[in-house]
């Protein structure tokens, strides 16, 4: 279903939260399963396993991840609703667990094994998806950071160094209208020794990005666990001044120590379940709205909040624009391109103008069915990942596809390679580093092709 779901208005619910005892069968699960949502981001706290704390941590581990997997009310969740997973200190390693924990050797490759999560680092275990005309982002907050008591200072880090260059640039570039950030832990300078309190030159760092970017701090809503509460802040009087909401703790009892929130908190009342919905509600329209709903076990709404995000009017301009190009035009080898790169004809033929639409100019260079190439350009920066072509499949032999930019960031090109099989594979010039599984594909038809990178996270769809 992903032609539907990937840049298009879609209504949709969102489980998130955190905090569930181990092997737990709380009824907490079926009120969250009735919730019918697209996805549950959880947030940590898988069990509370402690694994730094036992005599054999990968054994304590993952006996406790089989007992939570294996619970009857939480498998019937998993049985209709996708999970994304991140952890937190007690299914890491423990209490202000960090980059050393025995966890960093096997939880990695472990969960792989059991989250759907197209993670962006081999090591660490962060990732970004796109759900309509959101841009969801789940933080690694655990497996990259330093102690929580070693010395501050500008290196000290939690997030570790290419994550954080990661969510920098996936802020400034993405083009979706709302990004939803889920972290483990609360989303505020303040808090307990585990939290940023303890990594403050980093917090105000991020700070001073966010609020320096005030298009991107607009498009930011943060949802998050940890906390043992519901609870929601408009963001009015923070430091970073964006909505941030948390849905726990699933089972594992209330917090002691609220934090002042605007817009109201509950802690676990002894022996209650709780969760966070939120409610996507878009239209089509000129806003997409975010309406949190803090629920208790028998599904009665205890926190709440309701966030519009106005639509940011970004048109997409080609860089050739300008150039007197229609549709049809032809445009002679050796021409500058926008980014003054001279135009290489293919096969010896003449390109022209593909198409033209809202998404910029596509260049078309085809000698024949069994040859056809295509180049996008943009705006630099770019206001888009994703890449869209019309390719006919080749009545035999291979179709290549090839996509580039040029501009601030040099020149990239990602080559498309379907063979008469079906297969696609996507190389650099360093060598493939995407196989897609044969797709059904009917030689002499023509497809949509769509390219979506994601800095890292790498699809291509076909349809």
């Amino acid at each position: 279903h992903t032609k539907e779901l990937l840049n298009s208005p879609r209504s949709y619910s969102v489980l998130f939260g955190s905090c569930q005892d181990t092997g737990s069968n709380h009824v907490v699960f079926d009120e969250m399963s009735d919730v019918n949502a697209a996805f549950l981001a959880h947030l940590g706290d898988f069990g509370y396993q402690d694994a730094d704390e036992q005599p054999d941590p990968e054994a304590a581990w993952r006996a406790g991840l089989e007992s939570t997997l294996n619970a009857v009310r939480f498998q019937g969740l998993l049985d209709h609703t996708p999970m994304r997973y991140v952890p937190d200190n007690h299914d890491w390693g423990g209490e202000f667990s960090d980059a050393s924990s025995a966890a960093g050797t096997f939880f990695p490759p472990a969960i792989r094994e059991i989250s759907p999560n197209r993670f962006v680092d081999g090591a660490g275990l962060w990732s970004s998806w796109v759900h309509g005309r959101v841009r969801f982002i789940q933080l690694d907050t655990r497996s990259q950071r330093d102690p929580y008591d070693a010395a501050n200072g500008p290196t000290k880090t939690m997030l570790g160094s290419s994550q954080k260059a990661w969510l920098k640039f996936l802020l400034q570039h993405a083009a979706e209208p709302v990004i939803v950030i889920f972290s483990t832990i609360i989303w505020t300078g303040a808090g307990g020794p585990d939290r940023w309190a303890s990594y403050p030159d980093e917090w105000n760092e991020f700070v001073a990005f966010v609020t320096g970017l005030p298009n991107v701090q607009a498009k930011i809503y943060v949802g998050s666990g940890d906390l043992h509460a519901l609870a929601a802040h408009s963001g009015a009087g923070d430091s970073m001044a964006v909505p941030r909401v948390v849905g726990a703790a699933f089972d594992s009892g209330g917090t002691s120590n609220p934090e002042p929130w605007d817009q109201g908190i509950h802690p676990n009342d002894a022996g209650r379940g709780q969760f966070g919905v939120l409610e996507i509600e878009d239209i089509g329209g000129d806003e997409i709205v975010i309406t949190f709903e803090g629920r208790q076990d028998d599904g009665q709404v205890l926190v709440d909040m309701v966030t519009p995000f106005p639509i940011q009017s970004t048109p997409l301009v080609s860089r050739w624009a300008g150039k007197g190009l229609v549709d049809g035009s032809s445009i002679a080898a050796g021409t500058a391109g926008p980014g003054d790169t001279p135009i290489t004809a293919v096969n010896g033929t003449t390109p022209t103008i593909a198409e033209w639409d809202d998404r910029g100019t596509w260049i078309e260079f085809a000698a024949d069915v069994a040859s056809y190439v295509v180049m996008a350009t943009y705006d630099d920066p770019m206001p888009t990942q994703t890449w869209s072509f019309h390719v006919r499949v080749p009545t035999s032999g291979a179709s290549r596809i090839l996509t580039a930019w040029d501009g601030t960031r040099g020149a990239v090109a990602y080559v498309l390679d379907m063979d008469a099989s079906g297969i696609v594979s996507i190389s650099t010039g360093t060598g493939v580093f995407l196989d897609l599984a044969p797709v059904a594909l009917a030689f002499g038809s023509i497809y949509r092709l769509d390219v979506v990178l994601d800095h890292g996270d790498l699809a291509v769809l076909v349809y």
